[in-house]
């Protein structure tokens, strides 16, 4: 957890960076700066998994911290380059789930942990899965979970429900098997 909580700072002071460079119409000192950001980056970070250039961020981001904790991390995602929804909300919603998958897999033997994303694009409208391996079973109260990690309700899946409901869709969750589904 706190490693993301870290990450996303460290995002906000690039996004920084780069929101000057473009403001300041400095292309030069932007491709410098990317350039030099890029060499830092994971070596999954420039995998394919979509046309989406955010999305595939947040793919690849996942995929970086799977690999760090042995997790098998399966994408079949058909997102295009222009989304039917909100670029933003899509990423924020992915990443909550792949946030708890991740964090959910590490209670699990490294040997069976997986994270399998699964996603099919229309003109309007976008389906999403993410199924991960789970050592027990989620706690439910009032419709909303609680969390894994510390007292009280979890916020991710409030949000990723909330998040699909303002976009006109639904948001699922169960468990079976040892097995999360969202």
């Amino acid at each position: 957890m706190d490693e993301i909580r870290t990450a996303r700072h460290d995002l906000r002071q690039h996004l920084s960076v780069i929101r000057s460079c473009l403001e300041k119409e400095d292309t030069d000192a932007l491709k410098t700066y990317l350039d030099a950001y890029e060499q830092k980056l994971p070596a999954d970070i420039h995998r394919v998994f979509c046309q989406n250039f955010a999305v595939n961020c947040i793919l690849a981001y996942y995929a970086e911290e799977a690999r760090k904790y042995k997790i098998d991390y399966r994408i079949n995602c058909d997102f295009p380059e222009q989304l039917p929804v909100s670029e933003p909300e899509l990423c924020a919603l992915l990443g909550n789930l792949l946030e708890n998958a991740v964090e959910a897999c590490k209670d699990v033997d490294p040997a069976v942990s997986f994270i399998c994303v699964n996603s099919l694009c229309g003109q309007e409208h976008i389906v999403l899965t993410v199924d991960n391996s789970c050592s027990r079973e989620p706690v439910m109260e009032n419709g909303r979970f609680f969390s894994a990690r510390h007292e009280g309700y979890g916020t991710g899946t409030y949000s990723i429900k909330a998040t699909a409901e303002r976009n006109g869709g639904t948001a699922e969750f169960s468990f079976k098997n040892g097995v999360f589904y969202a």
